[in-house]
């Protein structure tokens, strides 16, 4: 699961554009950057078999009580 296209993070000043990939460890985004009036990549750290991601808010959490144990190791 991956940002919404549109979605500002940092208070506005970066702007998903579009998903291009992602890995074992996160996922990557044509962004575009308010403040600079530049086109950017930006790399989300999401490791996808410890998070998960509500397709409403966008918040991503740990998924069970098991991986919390793992993380934080």
């Amino acid at each position: 699961m991956h940002l919404q296209q549109g979605i500002l993070l940092q208070g506005g000043k970066y702007r998903i554009d579009r998903f291009l990939a992602s890995g074992g460890f996160g996922c990557t985004y044509e962004a575009y950057h308010t403040l600079l009036d530049e086109r950017v990549a930006l790399k989300e750290f999401f490791v996808s078999d410890f998070c998960n991601r509500d397709e409403k808010t966008g918040q991503v959490s740990v998924g069970t009580q098991s991986k919390v144990a793992l993380s934080d190791s």
